[in-house]
């Protein structure tokens, strides 16, 4: 797993839906939970919970669930069900922090070196450093917070690859990845297609503009032949006549392929054919085509190619997470839900 990448990823959307809210209605340094006796602050549980609203409200818009906070879920507000989330993941990080320290785990001069430079990055980002600061501080934070979070997740970072390390019990076998693919072998669903197609060139051999007469002949010639496939005509025969695809030698019976491995506008009128249709005239960079769907074919992945995804962003992930949730099982943890009931955030 690319946990160093992933943990630059969520820093930015950490920080991205924080910087997008406000702090709320109540005190930011009441404290909201316990976690052996070591507190969560309400300005450390609206990290989270600010990161939960932008997750739930991106999942409900892709599901085109309109007045979404006013809806239930599981017989829950939704509001109660992000708080819910937040304060489990307020949690987990607490703990994780705690454990990071039990197990001697700190941050090196190159950490910090590291951290630095991520910091900039952000400075950067968000317009120089006079707007960072002044984004900090409408928000309740300082350089000194943000840079805390950042360290936490650095810490995070190492004792997920501490506790996943060589010789641990996170060393995942063959037969583990085989069942996993076999049982949820449509996640690595691969559609291709099979079509032909007449291609009018409007580049040369270098990719380079054709002359515009060219360009319009070459219109006005595949047009002609798009009425004549309409009218009856054999496709293979204007095909042989017309064509100019330098590989129609090779494949004469067509192409196989799958998404991402032809130029879009082609790729997406191929794919939204049916066997044995026909498309209008498409444009794309190499010049006109005709397109003629054969068919269309169900393929998957093979596990050689998904095996390591399989085994660093799906088991050994959930290994960590079933040992993260053993030590909450183990923790004294504590909540103030009074003081979770009356934190408020915007719903629009």
């Amino acid at each position: 797993m690319r946990v160093k990448a992933l943990a630059r990823v969520l820093s930015a959307v950490l920080m991205f839906s924080f910087i997008l809210s406000g702090c709320g209605n109540v005190d930011i340094n009441k404290e909201v939970a316990t976690i052996n006796g070591e507190k969560i602050t309400v300005r450390e549980f609206n990290f989270f919970l600010w990161t939960v609203k932008e997750r739930m409200q991106l999942e409900a818009q892709n599901a085109n669930v309109e007045n979404f906070w006013d809806t239930e879920i599981e017989g829950k507000k939704a509001i109660d069900v992000a708080k819910e989330k937040a304060l489990e993941a307020a949690v987990s990080n607490k703990i994780q922090m705690q454990k990071a320290k039990e197990m001697g785990i700190t941050l090196t001069d190159e950490d910090s070196k590291q951290i630095t430079e991520e910091k900039k990055q952000y400075v950067e980002g968000w317009g120089g450093k006079e707007n960072y600061q002044k984004l900090l501080k409408e928000k309740g934070m300082t350089d000194k917070s943000f840079t805390e979070i950042l360290e936490k997740l650095k810490l995070s970072e190492k004792l997920y690859n501490k506790v996943i390390g060589e010789g641990t019990e996170y060393n995942i076998s063959d037969s583990e990845i085989q069942a996993y693919y076999d049982a949820n072998k449509q996640m690595f669903y691969k559609p291709q297609v099979k079509a032909k197609h007449i291609l009018l060139k409007t580049v040369d051999k270098d990719y380079q503009p054709l002359p515009q007469e060219k360009q319009d002949e070459a219109k006005k010639t595949i047009d002609e032949i798009s009425t004549k496939i309409k009218a009856g005509e054999d496709f293979d025969k204007l095909m042989k006549e017309f064509s100019q695809d330098e590989g129609l030698e090779q494949y004469p019976d067509g192409y196989t392929f799958g998404k991402g491995e032809m130029v879009p506008e082609f790729e997406e009128a191929a794919f939204s054919l049916e066997p044995g249709q026909v498309s209008e005239v498409v444009k794309s960079a190499y010049g006109y085509h005709i397109i003629k769907l054969l068919d269309k074919i169900e393929a998957y992945y093979s596990i050689e190619e998904t095996k390591d995804y399989i085994k660093e962003n799906i088991l050994i992930p959930q290994k960590y997470n079933e040992q993260v949730n053993k030590w909450k099982e183990e923790a004294k943890v504590e909540s103030n839900q009074e003081i979770i009931k009356k934190i408020e955030f915007e719903t629009e």
